[in-house]
């Protein structure tokens, strides 16, 4: 019990950090993206990856499904 206690204490708890994009984002912004998520996992967190819509732009999701298998591994399973 008193080990459990102790190695919870010491053990550093993984984070979620989310990246967030549009459909819509720029070549050198979506190589930004990906390098800071690369960094997060570099750093032990896990990764969400978020692609957002305003308005009508939700009738274009096969767009948002398209910018997230340009990722590493498709659909960030490969951060996973």
């Amino acid at each position: 019990e008193k080990k459990a206690k102790e190695l919870k204490k010491n053990s550093k708890s993984s984070e979620v950090k989310e990246v967030k994009m549009s459909y819509k984002i720029d070549v050198h912004d979506y190589g930004v993206r990906k390098k800071n998520a690369s960094k997060f996992l570099n750093q032990g967190n896990r990764v969400k990856c978020t692609v957002m819509f305003k308005g009508r732009e939700v009738q274009h999701d096969n767009l948002g499904f398209d910018l997230l298998n340009r990722l590493p591994g498709g659909k960030c399973g490969f951060f996973l």
